[in-house]
């Protein structure tokens, strides 16, 4: 079986669930990396900012809500809403 597209173990993403604004944390492998990732910054290291804490708990507060089993999001331009 090709491992190509085999992401992380989810053991270890863990490990991001009591991340905090202000926390460096090393990006986990989801099984494919987006367009142009990585270009322009420090690869797969980069800081918390409340501002990310912020959208992460609002996106955890919608999908809780809606009851969906998976958050996906193709676009985050689909997440700048008035009404997010």
């Amino acid at each position: 079986m090709d491992s190509q597209f085999k992401p992380d173990p989810r053991s270890e993403l863990a490990s991001l669930l009591n991340v905090k604004a202000g926390n460096n944390i090393t990006t986990k492998y989801l099984g494919q990396q987006p367009k142009h990732f990585t270009e322009g910054y420090q690869g797969t290291q980069f800081l918390i900012t409340k501002q990310m804490m912020d959208i992460w708990e609002n996106l955890d507060t919608k999908v809780y809500a809606n009851g969906w089993f998976m958050l996906y999001v193709a676009d985050a331009s689909d997440l700048n809403t008035s009404d997010a």
